[in-house]
């Protein structure tokens, strides 16, 4: 793909509470990859080339608290300039029907081009109803790309419309430190909220079922921490989601507006978003079950997720 943009030389290119799932080993289990793009890789970025639609980047100030400093390019896809139909494999991994599903949602993810595809400068997600089912469309970063503490992700998104739609713009911990370090069993990965030990990052959710409105959760062992938002064209224009990950502090918020604060506080249980805790990049769209609601598919419906691009910065 000629214009992924790359750290290794190629630098070009509403209130409803999720059920989150109890058992997430398979969805952590590890992949054979080519490599890891992280924030060790900062000696090859560079900075920060914005589009004519710039977005907010939070400052974080130096010492005399009098300079701000530029956020360093790491990594970035920029769908315009990519000239194939298919995503990068050394950045992407493509969900198909293995995928556990979770939250009783009602979709089947396929590979297939009618579900995930780049067309038109974007990255399309698209739910379809189909003799055996909905099928819907996943991508994430598992194994390749990780994003880390002292970073900026953001991505450009216009999201679906329907009742039973839940897109998604979210991270998962990738190597796990905080429960590799209780040596965990078989039963262990079953009980309630294990996983969150090493955390969940909803940077942003949506549901169908409440249009108009966005959400944003910092998950951990000890708590959930929501905060909702309203944005009642997110359906028709493109948006800039954004995840700040300083080490006292997430912050969330939409293009301008920051709307989500979450604070370190107590132990990992409920600050498990530490330096040595390296996560993966999820873009899904998932419909019905307990976050999507029931699925009604009415005339202007659109069961499309579209990303314009994404973006990964060192602060």
């Amino acid at each position: 793909m000629g214009a992924v943009i790359a750290i290794s030389g190629i630098i070009g290119g509403v209130a409803i509470t999720r059920k989150v799932p109890v058992a997430m080993k398979s969805e952590q289990s590890g992949s054979s990859v080519e490599q890891v793009l992280s924030v060790a890789d900062k000696p090859k970025s560079k900075p920060l080339k914005q589009k004519t639609s710039k977005p907010s980047i939070a400052k974080k100030e130096s010492a005399d608290m009098s300079i701000a400093r530029t956020p360093m390019l790491i990594w970035q896809q920029d769908f315009n300039a990519v000239d194939s139909s298919a995503l990068d494999s050394r950045y992407w991994n493509v969900a198909n029907s293995a995928l556990p599903i979770y939250n009783e949602e009602q979709q089947i993810y396929s590979p297939g081009s009618s579900n995930v595809r780049v067309a038109g400068g974007r990255l399309i997600l698209e739910a379809h109803n189909s003799t055996s089912g909905i099928t819907s469309g996943r991508v994430d970063t598992k194994g390749k790309v990780r994003v880390e503490q002292g970073t900026r992700l953001e991505a450009s998104i216009k999201l679906p419309k329907g009742k039973g739609v839940w897109p998604a713009f979210w991270l998962l911990s990738d190597n796990q430190p905080h429960t590799a370090k209780l040596q965990p069993t078989e039963s262990d990965w079953q009980s309630p909220r294990f996983y969150m030990r090493d955390g969940e990052i909803d940077i942003m959710e949506a549901y169908g079922t409440f249009p108009g409105v966005i959400e944003a959760t910092a998950h951990t062992f000890g708590r959930s921490y929501e905060k909702q938002h309203n944005l009642p064209d997110s359906s028709d224009v493109f948006h800039t989601y954004w995840l700040e990950w300083h080490a006292d502090k997430l912050v969330i918020g939409v293009d301008d507006t920051t709307y989500s604060t979450y604070e370190k506080s107590g132990t990992s249980e409920t600050w498990p978003f530490t330096r040595d805790n390296q996560f993966y990049v999820i873009l899904n769209l998932a419909m019905g079950g307990s976050g999507g609601g029931q699925i009604t598919q009415s005339t202007g419906d659109n069961w499309r997720m579209e990303v314009d691009y994404i973006r990964y910065l060192q602060l």
